[in-house]
């Protein structure tokens, strides 16, 4: 079988190539001109060019036809996929990919709608690639990551919802919560995969022990740790890891992921936060 993702997973190239991953670009422009998601240090590269340029970035989701290949070449080897892919709450990517399918009208092309992305991809996919690797078919594995990704939880810190309301991911009234002088947003995804604004805090010490204080409410389930992620410069990533490591021991840290550029264009060059997989309801 084959596995698919979006760029918005924010893998590093040599993760991929090592867990067998293929993907999807999810385009990045500035103005007309399409910013080059290639080389090991285009994520850095990027944040220079959104610090130097005028233009606010956008994104542009991948067509059907960006799938088509991939799909048609699956099906004429008699093959199986399964894609994880972002929110659809968040991008048209998803039901491209579902337009795709119904084109090649091939049933062995198992589509995850991952209500989350970045790291919240990768939890998925990392326990797609595990199963995989046990010689779980791909329909089973669909349906594994379909009760997984319901328990996939973000808490993110931004320092500015500007970002996130010219990309279309928040409303201006949920902008307009978080832009009062020195109070650090966290935001979360709802349900849908949509992002929410959760509380809004005075100052990033503040910010950083609530939003540890909502895993410590909620529990993180110990088997998958605590998967951090950051934008720009990790300085206050790093901070809040070193405050996880006292709160939950050093062994909760899974993974820190220095943010793409597509999830980058949105959240903004100060975003930092944790994805995590909450606790199994007890019967």
């Amino acid at each position: 079988m084959r596995i698919l993702t979006d760029s918005a997973a924010d893998f590093e190239w040599a993760e991929l190539k090592a867990l067998g991953i293929e993907w999807v670009p999810i385009r990045v422009y500035f103005g007309e001109e399409e910013f080059p998601l290639e080389g090991t240090d285009f994520k850095i590269r990027f944040f220079n060019e959104m610090a130097e340029n005028k233009i606010f970035p956008h994104t542009s989701q991948p067509s059907p036809q960006d799938y088509l290949p991939i799909f048609e070449e699956v099906k004429a080897q008699g093959e199986s996929l399964l894609a994880v892919l972002i929110s659809s709450g968040l991008s048209g990517t998803y039901q491209s990919a579902v337009l795709a399918k119904e084109m090649v009208d091939y049933e062995h092309i198992y589509l995850v709608d991952s209500k989350s992305a970045s790291s919240g991809e990768r939890i998925l996919l990392e326990e797609a690639c595990r199963m995989r690797d046990e010689g779980v078919e791909a329909k089973k594995i669909a349906y594994e990551l379909a009760f997984l990704l319901k328990r996939i939880r973000l808490a993110a810190i931004v320092d500015d919802l500007e970002n996130l309301h010219r990309g279309g991911r928040l409303s201006r009234m949920q902008t307009n919560i978080g832009k009062l002088a020195n109070l650090k947003p966290i935001i979360t995804f709802d349900t849908h995969g949509k992002i929410q604004v959760q509380g809004r805090y005075m100052g990033r010490n503040r910010a950083d022990a609530n939003l540890l204080k909502l895993i410590e409410e909620e529990g993180y389930d110990q088997k998958y740790g605590l998967y951090f992620v950051y934008a720009e410069d990790p300085t206050n990533c790093d901070s809040l890891v070193e405050k996880a490591k006292v709160r939950f021991g050093e062994e909760s840290l899974a993974n820190v992921t220095h943010l793409g550029a597509t999830i980058g264009a949105h959240a903004g060059p100060g975003a930092y936060g944790v994805f995590y997989v909450s606790k199994e309801d007890e019967l």
